[in-house]
């Protein structure tokens, strides 16, 4: 198994060895600032794809949003789930490809929110305009999807692969108005290296 393996078992394999550089092991402070100044709805239905351990799931569910996670990784799916146990929270979790949510009645234009960290550089970057269709048919119109797009540069193979404000303005432009800011909580080794977009669908 290499580094640039995408498969699920390898992503699974991870987060059992403990390779896991994308984990914060707590919730995004960027997406914690967001709701602390009242800047996304205060209630609805969020999508965390690529979620994890769950402590973004776990920060929305807190704040009483209905959450759904998606990810590849049972490993990833039992800690989310330990998680909002341990906090007494409900998070639905879902061993899915996210490609495919669109497909699934209780998937397709059902969200309020989804929440963009870490997944849209870790899968392959000829997927990307397919990560934007599928993200445009899960979120209700007007609903937001709320990234933070890392890295901007990489000195070696990914994943994690480069991302670009101008490639995600191309991508995203046909199906979201886009606003694009300087994030004010970036962890301190993604300082300078990442960008926060706030995209709600047409």
């Amino acid at each position: 198994m290499t580094k640039t393996d995408l498969s699920p078992d390898a992503w699974n394999s991870r987060y059992q060895s403990g390779d896991t550089p994308w984990d914060l092991s707590g919730p995004t402070p960027e997406f914690k600032r967001l709701l602390d100044e009242g800047n996304l709805p205060p209630r609805g239905r969020v999508l965390v794809p690529g979620g994890g351990r769950g402590y973004d799931a776990v920060l929305f569910a807190e704040r009483k949003f209905e959450v759904d996670l998606v990810d590849f990784a049972p490993q990833a799916l039992e800690a989310a789930l330990i998680e909002a146990a341990r906090q007494k929270l409900t998070v639905f979790v879902y061993r899915q490809d996210f490609f495919a949510l669109p497909e699934l009645p209780y998937h397709a234009c059902s969200y309020d929110i989804i929440l963009e960290y870490t997944f849209f550089c870790a899968i392959d970057p000829a997927l990307r305009p397919a990560y934007v269709k599928t993200a445009a048919a899960l979120l209700k119109p007007g609903g937001l999807l709320v990234g933070l797009f890392f890295p901007l540069e990489m000195d070696k193979p990914g994943p994690p692969f480069v991302v670009s404000e101008k490639e995600v303005r191309e991508l995203f432009a046909a199906d979201f108005e886009i606003t694009i800011e300087k994030p004010q909580m970036s962890i301190k080794a993604r300082a300078g290296r990442e960008f926060l977009g706030l995209f709600r669908r047409k």
